[in-house]
């Protein structure tokens, strides 16, 4: 169904509908073709990954200084390596044998394609490491900031084509669900926490990518990443005006985003520094 397809929205009764201004019924923050934004299926997704989360996170807590801490670790970095690049793997699978794989939707190319694999190699290395070395800090803020800023909105307005119990929809929410998962079981489970500044580096990189995978969208004629339009299915990019204008929002949007997720350790180091002094 296009982009253009009637709203489903169950929560806004018939009889009030005419009353809420079109530019707001019509918005992408309530739900457009053929998937509702928090209905049953949606909310589900949300549950079972908060469900992951929680439980790996309260068991990593609960195994420190236990001769199980080790091995607690290793089985938080197999699920989380298991839902995301297992769903990025079975994606391609899927896709390639139905005959669905296409060079403008199916390579990975969107930061949550990547983040699949650094989310996975960030966990891994954690374990690996008694102490976390550059390398493995480094990945874990790529995750961090990437997991939080930007795939937290890809749950949350899914770019999804299927509905449950399709494999399309079980693939998506378990690699875009492990990113957001692993970020926090990093940060809350294995006590990790991005650096002072850290997010400079994260700005570049992040525009880096940006800039290359706009190139190779315009050359193949995809939207990787979103920068030649907005999804099918809501998002808040729809909110941010007709494209290219759309960009510099986008780029606010997403540096904001970037700010967001530091300032948390940022109010931490100023009341440390505070208590300090």
């Amino acid at each position: 169904m296009g982009r253009h397809a009637e709203l489903v929205v169950p929560f806004i009764p018939m009889s009030l509908r005419p009353f809420i201004h079109s530019s707001l019924y019509n918005s992408a923050m309530l739900a457009r073709g053929t998937f509702v934004l928090f209905s049953p299926e949606h909310n589900g997704a949300l549950a079972a990954i908060a469900a992951v989360t929680i439980g790996l996170i309260v068991l990593l807590r609960r195994s420190v200084g236990r001769p199980t801490e080790r091995r607690t670790r290793w089985t938080a970095a197999s699920v989380v390596t298991l839902l995301t690049v297992g769903g990025a793997v079975f994606q391609q699978v899927y896709e390639i044998a139905t005959g669905t794989w296409t060079l403008e939707d199916s390579l990975p190319l969107h930061v949550c394609s990547i983040g699949v694999y650094v989310v996975a190699l960030a966990i891994v290395f954690a374990c690996r490491d008694a102490m976390p070395g550059p390398a493995t800090q480094r990945l874990y803020e790529l995750t961090y900031f990437w997991g939080l800023g930007g795939t937290l909105q890809a749950i949350l307005t899914p770019d999804v084509t299927g509905h449950f119990p399709s494999p399309s929809y079980f693939y998506y929410f378990a690699a875009h669900g492990g990113i957001v998962s692993g970020a926090l079981v990093l940060t809350f489970g294995f006590r990790m926490r991005p650096r002072p500044g850290s997010w400079k580096w994260i700005w570049v990189v992040t525009l880096c990518l940006a800039i290359v995978i706009f190139i190779v969208d315009g050359l193949i004629g995809a939207n990787y990443m979103y920068l030649w339009g907005p999804p099918e299915n809501a998002s808040i990019i729809d909110l941010l005006g007709p494209w290219p204008w759309s960009l510099l929002p986008l780029a606010a949007l997403g540096t904001a985003l970037i700010f967001i997720c530091y300032s948390p350790w940022w109010l931490v180091d100023c009341i440390r520094a505070r208590r300090a002094a």
